[in-house]
């Protein structure tokens, strides 16, 4: 999925099924747009799509510790660690 704000596309949200039957989310938020709801908006708008299309299926993003502000994001639109890893965190969706 691509959002755009006055014809220049802003976030853009792709979603993968994958062999654990969960939906990987990855999510790429254009530098000018950072820090405006776009991501959050998005992410909660992706949640109730796909918990509507897949209803027993979880979303979930892998997120590098150091990649902060998309932590900061997926937070924002109610995802929650669920696992910790070496390189990254294993967050979900509650919605």
């Amino acid at each position: 999925w691509i959002a755009s704000s006055n014809n220049f596309p802003v976030v853009q949200v792709r979603v993968q099924l994958t062999d654990k039957e969960e939906l990987m989310v990855d999510i790429y938020i254009a530098e000018s747009e950072r820090g405006n709801g776009h991501g959050k908006k998005l992410l909660n708008q992706l949640g109730t799509l796909c918990g509507s299309i897949w209803k027993n299926l979880p979303l979930i993003a892998e997120i590098r510790h150091e990649n902060q502000a998309s932590i900061s994001v997926f937070r924002s639109a109610n995802y929650r660690p669920v696992e910790e890893l070496a390189d990254y965190v294993k967050m979900r969706w509650f919605g």
